[in-house]
């Protein structure tokens, strides 16, 4: 009888064993990780990135927190949680300059002893550059930019044109496309104040051999290459009438691509996941549109603005590590491959490039990988968010008219001499 009753209770100690373990699994914690996010978000790849990580790895839940999709207001938006050291978002996503500032502040968590030289070697040595500060790695990055001239490779062909090197070509095609069109907006660009404006202008710029600093480090906006450059921008408005006046009310790029995408715009200059947007099902442009590197000046160079974003991990977050886990995962071969071959951005890792079925899908990558090696890119500085607030409130007074170009960067130039003057 004893040995009945024994095993009973035996049997019954093993069943709340398991019952009670059962209970803490089901219960156990679940982390949430906030993931900042762009609102502008093609064939929305970022969110299902979030919902595909959460539902394979159920003990981590990724929550995405939108950001504004002009970068300058994202950085605000960024700066704002980081600086009040709140936990509002766990992974930080950085644009291409604002590593100095944010590792200079405090914010970034260093990622040098999570992820090993050959972990790092797959990506581009351009991006890792700009993620170390003071010789340590802030982030890695996830998605590789350029901003190219996209345009309706139909109506060019229809023209008889071929793609335009230089400005004065690209005024010509646009007259004479829109006089045949009707229409069509020639040049549909972002002109309003923003961040998007200064890459913008740091083509032109560029492109005319102007520069914000010389090699050292000198102010040099104000010369006079510089006012040539933001002379032309306020000559494609007001005397060639290649670029609407509207679009200087435009400070995002969701507001001008939609002409573009639409099948209402000739040009439109402008980041890779254009291609993405432009190629979805049942698009007017489908199958038209090609992208070239930006129309540079006579005797000038060609200057594309390279961009590209990078995921950190803010120093105020309560699961770093679960943090870092998700950077590793989204950075992989095989989610980044996964990404770009359902519309979403173009990736990192430089072997994409040679992946067949990448090529097929993305034909343009292994060219525009070569824009992105040979771009230009925005000032460096911990003070460039200052450089760059300043540089938009007076680029946008030339093209308002409010003030000649030269007037506007004399101004500019004063301002960033007492910048870096602090």
């Amino acid at each position: 009888m004893l040995k009945y009753f024994g095993s009973k209770i035996f049997l019954l100690v093993i069943l709340i064993i398991f019952m009670l373990g059962l209970f803490s699994i089901v219960n156990a914690e679940e982390v949430t990780i906030r993931w900042a996010v762009f609102s502008n978000d093609p064939n929305g790849m970022m969110q299902a990135a979030a919902d595909r990580y959460s539902k394979e790895n159920p003990d981590v839940n990724i929550q995405t927190v939108q950001m504004p999709s002009a970068a300058d207001k994202n950085h605000d938006k960024q700066v704002s949680i980081l600086a009040a050291q709140s936990s509002a978002i766990d992974i930080v996503n950085i644009d291409v300059v604002w590593p100095p500032e944010f590792a200079s502040a405090g914010w970034l968590l260093p990622l040098d002893e999570y992820f090993t030289e050959s972990e790092i070697s797959v990506f581009p040595p351009a991006q890792i550059k700009s993620n170390t500060v003071n010789g340590k790695l802030y982030a890695i990055p996830w998605m590789l930019d350029s901003h190219v001239l996209w345009y309706r490779k139909d109506l060019l062909d229809k023209y008889g044109y071929k793609v335009p090197d230089t400005w004065d070509e690209l005024i010509e095609q646009a007259q004479a496309i829109k006089e045949g069109e009707g229409e069509i907006i020639p040049y549909s660009v972002t002109f309003g104040r923003g961040e998007q404006l200064i890459c913008n202008f740091i083509e032109f710029l560029k492109g005319n051999g102007g520069s914000f600093f010389d090699e050292k480090g000198n102010v040099t906006i104000n010369e006079a290459e510089a006012v040539e450059a933001l002379q032309m921008m306020v000559d494609l408005i007001y005397e060639h009438g290649v670029i609407p006046e509207e679009m200087l009310n435009y400070d995002a790029l969701p507001e001008t691509i939609r002409y573009f995408n639409e099948g209402k715009a000739l040009f439109h200059p402008n980041w890779n996941y254009v291609w993405g947007t432009s190629q979805v099902e049942g698009s007017p442009v489908r199958g038209k549109v090609s992208y070239t590197p930006i129309p540079m000046f006579p005797g000038g160079t060609k200057a594309d603005c390279v961009g590209g974003w990078s995921l950190g991990v803010s120093v105020y977050s309560s699961h770093k590590k679960e943090a870092i886990e998700f950077i590793k995962w989204y950075t992989s071969y095989e989610i980044q491959k996964w990404e770009m071959l359902n519309g979403g951005y173009t990736m990192t890792r430089t072997a994409l490039t040679s992946d067949p079925e990448i090529l097929e899908a993305i034909p343009f990558l292994e060219d525009y990988k070569k824009i992105f090696e040979n771009g230009v890119t925005r000032p460096r500085t911990p003070y460039y968010s200052a450089i760059s607030d300043n540089a938009q409130s007076y680029i946008s007074q030339a093209l308002y008219k409010q003030l000649t170009p030269q007037e506007a960067l004399d101004k500019l130039a004063a301002v960033m001499e007492d910048i870096i003057a602090e």
